[in-house]
């Protein structure tokens, strides 16, 4: 019940999220991923700090990749995070406070998880519930969230 209930509050904002952002067309952000790879492998100063270029060119692909198709503008947010991860730069990320307020308040989810956790493990335990679901008791191990264990 209580992992069902997870797994329903999840779909509804997803479902909501598809309908909300209009698609980014693969030439638009195949260019921007370009202008963005290129700035950031020559003026990054740790590009190759923790990775070989090789590395970084395979990072770029996959993203290069992933666009080649129409992408909702969140899933497109999404790809150009997961490709700064790839920098291990904690000055380098898309930062929530430093986009206008008309795009923060469209791009970024204001979705939660009804609860709080910790990890033991490779298990994730409910420590607070946030919801007014009763079902959701501290203690409780999340199996699964949309699906995805």
């Amino acid at each position: 019940m209580k992992k069902l209930f997870i797994v329903l509050c999840l779909l509804a904002s997803h479902s909501q999220a598809q309908q909300l952002f209009p698609l980014m067309q693969p030439d638009s952000m195949q260019r921007e991923l370009h202008i963005l790879s290129g700035a950031m492998a020559s003026l990054h100063p740790g590009v190759f700090r923790y990775q070989s270029p090789t590395h970084f060119d395979a990072a770029v692909k996959l993203a290069l990749a992933k666009s080649s198709k129409p992408l909702p503008e969140n899933s497109y947010l999404i790809l150009i995070a997961q490709l700064l991860t790839h920098l291990h730069c904690g000055h380098t990320y898309i930062n929530y406070w430093n986009q206008p307020k008309a795009v923060s308040q469209v791009l970024f989810s204001k979705t939660y998880l009804p609860y709080l956790y910790r990890m033991v493990g490779r298990e994730m335990i409910i420590t607070h519930n946030l919801s007014s679901v009763s079902a959701l008791r501290p203690g409780d191990k999340v199996m699964n969230i949309n699906g995805i264990p």
